[in-house]
């Protein structure tokens, strides 16, 4: 699949003179931009390391958007590597501290669609390469591989004190298209691999303020606020205290 032109995928607007090309017109770049991107005149990159680095600048330059709420994709026990948006416009893996966020819009009962906030002018959404199913980004379109479905998986967390808390850890991610049987991994590349016990399996999916999105938490900039989880103190035959926080009721999200 061919990607569109840097600019457009990043929202960089040209701001050149239209190139007469005869029966049509091309866009162009000022001297400024192609100093600032190390580009040519025709948005070719010459420079790539300066290119990379102003895109990130440009990037963090953008008003966020308030009504909108956005999450970091992060794969649990993955070494901080998360979801991202390459430079190139390739669906790749980052590091927490570089990846870029992502809009989470609910498609069909308990479906939803991942799309890069960075991406402007039209969405990109996280979907599969056909025929190889493979993970990719591609423009928003009604296909079964845009619809991810998110089943929480439940482990152990550490609290302050010693003590152990039986939780939602984070999530495992299905395409419509695939179904439960291939999740989402992040090994030593983003794939799709058959269902395991492999750490790159398992997501976290963190609000603007490093909190696990919760099954009923709404897409809304202010959620309402919540009773605090009821705990439970359970023997499973251990030495120490083991508690189990599970929400109180469960829904599909809503914008």
């Amino acid at each position: 699949m061919v990607l569109p032109p840097w600019w457009i995928i990043h929202g960089v607007k040209p701001a050149g003179p239209d190139r007469d090309m005869g029966s049509w017109k091309a866009i162009s770049f000022s001297p400024e931009q192609q100093e600032q991107f190390g580009i040519n005149e025709t948005g070719d990159v010459l420079d790539q390391p300066k290119f990379d680095a102003a895109l990130v600048a440009f990037k963090s330059e953008q008003p966020a958007v308030a009504s909108e709420p956005l999450f970091r994709i992060l794969a649990h026990s993955g070494g901080g590597r998360g979801l991202e948006m390459q430079p190139s416009g390739e669906l790749g893996l980052g590091s927490s501290t570089t990846m870029g966020k992502w809009k989470v819009y609910p498609g069909p009962d308990g479906w939803f669609r991942l799309s890069p906030a960075e991406r402007s002018g039209g969405s990109l959404c996280l979907d599969l390469t056909n025929p190889g199913q493979q993970p990719t980004l591609a423009p928003q379109a009604d296909v079964s591989g845009q619809y991810w479905n998110f089943e929480k998986v439940v482990g152990c967390k550490n609290l302050p004190g010693g003590a152990v808390a039986r939780c939602i850890i984070g999530y495992k991610l299905h395409a419509m298209w695939t179904g439960p049987e291939r999740v989402l991994t992040a090994g030593d590349a983003l794939e799709l691999k058959d269902d395991g016990e492999e750490l790159g399996q398992v997501w976290e999916i963190l609000d603007d303020k490093g909190e696990l999105w919760m099954p009923g938490a709404p897409l809304s900039a202010s959620a309402p606020e919540t009773a605090e989880p009821e705990l439970i103190a359970c023997d499973f035959g251990a030495a120490e205290a083991v508690l189990i926080a599970e929400p109180a009721a469960e829904a599909s999200l809503a914008p």
